[in-house]
């Protein structure tokens, strides 16, 4: 007797814990009959669960407690466990509570059997994961939002007007995302004016209706807290409850209770590391708190105008460096147009070489005085160096190219032809604007003429000469013959016709005649005047006299 009432003791402690630890184990445990599936026992964490006291369970099936629908849904899953004979696990079920409204539950489910193999009982636990699952839908909610938001901003980032930097058509844009995205009534960038002394509207989108608006000014030295707020906050400022938020309260008078907002997110807009603007989110309906999340998409959304603003400026740079080039370019093709006429047009022959000594300019002057054609020298050497003179030209190139600029270089030069001509050169350097040196060039003069007329004048200088000396000469001469013609002319009248030495006075006479015309000639010529040419018989003037004078 002693041995089995101890034995009854421990079973009946063994009872005790068992019923204690159901009793007090968090999640809901029930037993019910496998025949008519009424509660034969309950927890108390079920009773917390359910609503209802033990006492108003027991013996009571799903029926008497729940909706239709719930408690056929119920009551087959149990009929599927005792009839499979296997545990039953059940992932999420919704229950309907007296306290607690709609409950998820996460259910297991299994037979208890009796001697005789038969399932006796229903046994079931079930663990609330209401908040669970709540946490996993917020989780899996907010998830979708950072999905969404990063495909607004994969759209935004390729969205040509952003990049391209054109502020009207980038934010309407960036406002109707930030409306559909936020599911807030109004979204809009405002930009300062000059000095800061004015918030410009411009663009607005308001979700009812659907619209764009533009245009607003409001006058920033009514708001200085709201301005300060701007400038310190980092990413954003995110008033959940706008007309009692220190930083945007000033606003409540004039705009926030007019329209009816309650919550603002309004995201500063920078640029070069000032606030140059405000993307503003404005929620109109029950109270709103900002997560962080929607706090750093529209610090992002505000990223995207400052991305537009830059783009526009460079672009603005842009054109306004291409119209600079136009017209610099127009410049230059208007001067080059002028110079190549310059050239073309000069009369003197202008020849450029490159750095290697090849011809790159030759004008139309070089060509009618050196007689090649612009085509036949062009990216060759130069072809009027006199054979013989190669190292002389060499030497003169590399002088040039050296720096040196020589002036009125005269120069002998051979043509197409092959004539010599004479000419004189001008060198210079030509360099780049970092001062390399990158050629050459040169100015040829023709001065075979002005060589002939010098020739000329050196002779005429030598003629003049010669026409004093015989001037000096002659008049000396003259005054000789003057006494010889006078003593020969006295003689001859003294001497009687028939003596033999009248023929030889008389062609002294003769000779002294012709000498003293001769001599008057020379003094023509020494005072340049103009000559008589007479047609004379030589034989007459120069052999008769010669005959004379050889026969006494």
């Amino acid at each position: 007797m002693t041995e089995q009432k101890g034995i009854e003791d421990a079973l009946t402690q063994t009872r005790q814990l068992l019923e204690s630890i159901v009793e007090h184990i968090p999640h809901m445990v029930f037993l019910k009959d496998a025949q008519e599936l009424r509660f034969v026992q309950f927890n108390q964490a079920g009773e917390e669960l359910i609503g209802l006291p033990r006492e108003a369970l027991l013996g009571k099936n799903d029926f008497d407690f729940f909706p239709l629908e719930q408690a056929e849904f119920f009551t087959a899953r149990d009929r599927e466990v005792l009839t499979g004979g296997t545990m039953m696990d059940i992932p999420a079920e919704p229950i309907q509570t007296k306290d607690h409204g709609l409950r998820w539950l996460h259910t297991k489910k299994l037979p208890l059997y009796d001697q005789t193999g038969m399932p006796r009982y229903l046994l079931g636990i079930s663990e609330d994961i209401t908040d669970r699952k709540q946490r996993e839908e917020a989780e899996r909610l907010r998830l979708a939002k950072l999905e969404t938001q990063q495909t607004v901003l994969h759209e935004l980032a390729e969205d040509p007007a952003i990049h391209s930097g054109h502020p009207q058509q980038a934010f309407p844009a960036i406002t109707e995302h930030a409306v559909n995205t936020f599911a807030v009534e109004r979204a809009g960038i405002w930009l300062f004016g000059e000095n800061q002394s004015a918030l410009i509207l411009q663009d607005l989108f308001e979700a009812t209706p659907k619209h764009h608006l533009q245009g607003t000014t409001l006058s920033t030295g009514e708001y200085p807290a709201y301005l300060h707020a701007l400038e310190t906050e980092p990413y954003s400022l995110a008033a959940h409850d706008a007309q009692t938020d220190p930083r945007t309260s000033e606003l409540t008078p004039l705009y926030l209770t007019p329209l009816g907002i309650v919550a603002m997110l309004d995201a500063p807009i920078r640029r070069h590391g000032r606030v140059v603007g405000v993307l503003c989110l404005e929620h109109i309906g029950p109270a709103r708190v900002w997560t962080t999340e929607e706090q750093t998409f529209a610090a992002s959304l505000a990223a995207m105008a400052t991305l537009t603003l830059e783009a526009s400026d460079r672009r603005q740079a842009q054109e306004a460096l291409e119209q600079h080039v136009r017209e610099r370019t127009g410049e230059l093709r208007r001067t080059t147009a002028h110079l190549q006429t310059i050239i073309e047009e000069s009369p003197l022959a202008m020849i450029e070489l490159d750095q290697a000594g090849l011809v790159t300019t030759w004008n139309a002057a070089a060509t009618a005085l050196f007689g090649w054609t612009k085509d036949e020298v062009l990216g060759k050497e130069l072809p009027y160096v006199p054979p013989g003179q190669e190292k002389v030209s060499e030497e003169l190139w590399t002088a040039v190219m050296s720096g040196a600029a020589p002036r009125n270089l005269e120069l002998c030069r051979q043509k197409k032809d092959g004539a010599l001509v004479d000419v004189n050169m001008w060198g210079s350097l030509l360099q780049s604007p970092t001062g390399q040196a990158v050629g050459s060039i040169g100015f040829f003069v023709d001065i075979t003429k002005h060589k002939q007329l010098e020739d000329q004048l050196r002779q005429a200088h030598k003629m003049e000469g010669i026409g004093r000396l015989a001037g000096g000469v002659a008049h000396d001469f003259n005054n000789l013959l003057t006494v010889i013609n006078g003593c020969a002319t006295l003689v001859l009248d003294q001497v009687r016709a028939e003596d033999p030495l009248r023929r030889s006075l008389t062609e002294i006479l003769t000779a002294g005649q012709r000498a003293a015309a001769l001599t008057r000639q020379l003094l023509a010529f020494s005072r340049r005047q103009v000559l008589t040419f007479q047609v004379f018989c030589i034989a007459c003037c120069c052999v008769k006299p010669a005959i004379a004078i050889r026969c006494p």
